[in-house]
């Protein structure tokens, strides 16, 4: 299994909504021709379940410095996407109840150790499938990479997007990270620390 680029600190940057959309739009006048999405995707990429904890999914995307995770069900079709923003937001909007059970069960339990006994799936049970955005964003292989670039850029808050086939299957993923390939831009380190600090 094939480990989709890790995000330099770097990227963080570069994709924030202003800066993106200014550099692309410099950048993408020297854009390489018949450049397909096929071609600059991560194969092969980590997924996460519907099933899968939050404190797991949440433990890959740290240890990878990844945006996110699409989410498929058994046969690999894409039914979700689970990003930083999913975990921050929408799961902590989602485990206010949980907490409140979880504070009232510690304050009426007579064990003082009550909580060191608890597995983390028990303490927070939420579910990849409680938070994750469901019919996500999907590019085909075949999408040039200006259509991909338009996108990206109509499209702030999302990163990465899957890639699937005609049967919604994943086939890789692509991020913002991915589509500054092409543009040369990782060619001169240099250049990206001088841009970043302007």
């Amino acid at each position: 299994m094939q480990y989709p680029a890790r995000k330099p600190p770097i990227v963080d940057k570069l994709a924030s909504r202003h800066f993106l959309s200014a550099i692309i739009t410099v950048m993408s006048e020297n854009a390489p021709t018949k450049v397909l999405v096929k071609d600059i995707m991560s194969r092969n990429p980590i997924t996460a379940s519907p099933e899968m904890s939050l404190l797991d999914v949440a433990k890959v995307i740290s240890e990878h410095n990844f945006n996110g995770l699409p989410v498929v069900d058994s046969e690999n079709r894409v039914i979700g996407i689970i990003t930083e923003y999913d975990l921050i937001n929408k799961a902590s909007e989602a485990t206010i109840e949980t907490l409140r059970n979880v504070l009232r069960d510690i304050s009426s339990s007579k064990n003082r150790n009550y909580m060191l006994d608890k597995k983390p799936q028990e303490i927070y049970p939420l579910k990849v499938s409680d938070v994750m955005t469901s019919k996500p964003v999907t590019v085909s292989p075949e999408m040039p990479f200006e259509d991909l670039v338009d996108l990206f850029r109509k499209n702030q808050k999302i990163n990465p997007i899957p890639v699937v086939d005609r049967d919604n299957k994943l086939i890789g993923v692509v991020s913002r990270y991915d589509i500054l390939r092409p543009l040369g831009i990782y060619r001169f380190p240099g250049a990206i620390d001088n841009t970043a600090k302007n």
